[in-house]
């Protein structure tokens, strides 16, 4: 920002990493979507990690540092994005992430040992649903689980104990 004829006032923002996606590398990626830097599943360790993206598209580097993915490999990452964000509202934490283009999102919950299909978007109602089905597991004891949820109007649960 110019703030006088011979001044200039130069502010910076760094890229904070919400994912990691597995784009040609790994690599992390931001609240927005923007992919930069490359890393390893050791070092991403705190962060999910986002698996089935299409190797076939492109990685191009920006003048800013950051990674074009292309457009397909885009949306899945901010699908992910917005599957992440809705779950904070109900507690929930992925470990990882896996994109199916026929069967949409699935993941892995960081605590406890639940394995679940989301299926496409739109994920609210379908985190209400798992909500519900946690809660019941726990009450029960059960640490692990698939749970399948992108079935319409359904939901299926197949319960294992450790």
């Amino acid at each position: 920002i110019q703030t006088t004829p011979e001044r200039l006032v130069i502010g910076t923002e760094p890229f904070q990493p919400r994912l990691v996606a597995e784009v040609d590398k790994l690599r992390f990626v931001t609240e927005d979507g923007i992919v930069f830097g490359q890393t390893t599943e050791a070092e991403g360790s705190g962060l999910p990690i986002l698996r089935g993206l299409y190797k076939n598209q492109t990685t191009n580097r920006l003048d800013n540092g950051s990674f074009a993915i292309g457009e397909a490999n885009q949306r899945i990452v901010d699908e992910a994005l917005l599957a992440i964000q809705e779950a904070t509202r109900y507690n929930i934490k992925y470990r990882s992430l896996n994109y199916d283009e026929f069967r949409g999102l699935s993941g892995e919950l960081l605590e406890p040992s639940y394995r679940i299909t989301l299926g496409f978007k739109p994920f609210d109602a379908t985190y209400l649903k798992l909500q519900k089905i946690i809660d019941s597991l726990k009450e029960r004891g059960l640490s692990s689980a698939t749970i399948e949820l992108d079935y319409k109007g359904k939901a299926f649960v197949k319960e294992t104990v450790l």
